[in-house]
């Protein structure tokens, strides 16, 4: 049922003049602007015709063309009031100084979204729950304090407030979802409470001026992207409890230098520390069964997969131990200091990405049992010059040798029975005639122009 308009009031002297009561079903009052007006300063009252004002209206308060309020700086919200509603003040760019009482008990999404001026925000005890982006894009917001009743900081709550430093999280929190802080450029550290038991997809993206961050014992997962490009993140503290490092959780902090892995994670995404280009060594707890660390580079806990190779080393050449069957994806990719790689018969499988963007390397020596190398494995590895696929390989991924300007020459030792196909589930598909691959340079024009972004398969 629609809330009813009990009246509207044209202006007079008063701000309170503009305002548009709605009756709920429970018999208190909805407020909102009822036209365009110059006012800056808004004193919303307790009541209203003997009726409690008890809601902020959906888009109440919104600037919108038809209602233009970009000149409203200053709001005052009475103690009777329960509701914030959604998008009720977004867009007032100039909306600089508000209290939020402690009888409001929902604060909805998008509720104070893109208030530009806004600097200092205190979310008192009262509030239970906060909509998704309720905070995003307040480009002036610096401090913030959460009230002791929150559980979850929402979806993009604080996304892209680049002046936000301070920021105080209660004992009752349970998550950090999605984008939380993402892009809050200036947010230097912050105090994860121990209630916390999941850190979102995102949370911390792109917060360039974080130094520090403890991960507490309570936390069983880091989500995908979590710190992503924190680039002057050196210091990452895990507590034991901790599962799962996900998808890219910490890649591009390229100011991390070292990690212990703790005794209880048993999943890291192969992507989880990619282009951390300062990283020397990663340590892994002692009674961890999964991963275990070999000379500070991170491998499966059977040793079988060379993981992630720490790229911050300053070796230049480096030989993959025997025994490791698998080269995991992107494992050297971004590795700046190497130059030399050698590979020994136990590997199977070179992973996608394993030394994309190894910039400097110019020579890779592979073993006689590689069967698969995979997409992009060696892209954009510009100063190799020659390179020899072992009679053992039976597949080359897509874009293997994509944008290996140096490579001149290719040397098959097995050129019978390759076949280039579109999928990389294919069985069957044009013949590569034998005799071009015999010559290493037609060979190498194959492998990087011509069936660059074909799936190669040798039938054997």
């Amino acid at each position: 049922m629609d809330a009813e308009v009990l009246e509207y009031k044209s202006y007079r002297e008063d701000a309170t003049d503009f305002l548009l009561y709605s009756e709920k079903e429970d018999g208190t009052l909805s407020v909102s602007i009822g036209e365009a007006g110059k006012f800056t300063h808004i004193d919303i009252p307790y009541s209203y015709n003997g009726k409690i004002v008890s809601e902020i209206a959906e888009n109440g308060f919104r600037f919108n063309e038809l209602l233009p309020n970009r000149k409203l700086r200053s709001v005052t919200i009475p103690n009777s009031v329960t509701k914030i509603g959604r998008c009720a003040f977004a867009d007032c760019v100039h909306l600089a100084a508000v209290v939020i009482p402690d009888s409001v008990v929902e604060i909805c999404e998008y509720a104070f979204s893109s208030c530009e001026d806004l600097v200092d925000i205190t979310i008192p005890d009262s509030v239970t729950s906060l909509g998704k982006n309720a905070f995003a894009l307040c480009n002036k917001l610096t401090n913030v304090v959460v009230g002791k009743s929150i559980t979850i900081i929402g979806k993009r709550m604080f996304y892209r407030c680049p002046k936000l430093k301070r920021i105080s999280l209660p004992p009752s929190l349970v998550m950090i979802d999605e984008g939380a802080f993402e892009h809050c450029e200036k947010l230097q550290s912050i105090v994860i409470p121990d209630s916390v038991t999941s850190i979102g997809k995102a949370s911390f993206a792109f917060c360039e001026s974080m130094k520090s961050i403890r991960i507490p014992s309570s936390v069983t997962e880091v989500g995908a992207h979590a710190f992503l490009s924190c680039e002057k993140l050196e210091n990452v503290i895990f507590s034991p409890g901790l599962s799962i490092i996900g998808y890219e959780a910490f890649a591009w902090c390229k100011s991390l230098k070292s990690i212990t892995i703790p005794d209880s994670v048993s999943n890291i995404s192969c992507y989880a520390f990619k282009c951390c280009l300062n990283l020397q060594r990663i340590e892994v707890g002692a009674d961890n069964r999964s991963y275990k660390s070999i000379d500070g580079n991170l491998y499966s806990f059977d040793g079988e997969t060379l993981l992630v190779y720490a790229k911050g080393k300053e070796e230049s050449h480096f030989s993959v131990p025997q025994g490791v069957r698998v080269i995991g994806n992107s494992a050297f990719s971004d590795c700046e200091n190497l130059t030399s790689v050698t590979i020994p018969d136990s590997v199977t499988t070179i992973g996608g990405s394993a030394f994309a963007s190894c910039t400097n390397l110019t020579n890779v020596t592979m073993g006689e049992r590689t069967r698969e190398i995979d997409d992009c494995a060696f892209a954009v590895c510009k100063n190799i010059t020659s390179i020899t696929i072992p009679k053992s390989v039976t597949k080359i991924g897509s874009s293997a040798f994509y944008q290996c300007d140096s490579l001149a020459k290719v040397y098959f030792k097995n050129t019978k029975g390759w076949e280039e196909v579109f999928l990389s589930t294919a069985t069957k598909g044009t013949s590569i005639p034998s005799l071009k691959l015999r010559n290493p340079v037609i060979a190498s024009e194959f492998l990087r122009e011509t069936y660059c972004h074909r799936y190669w398969i040798r039938n054997e």
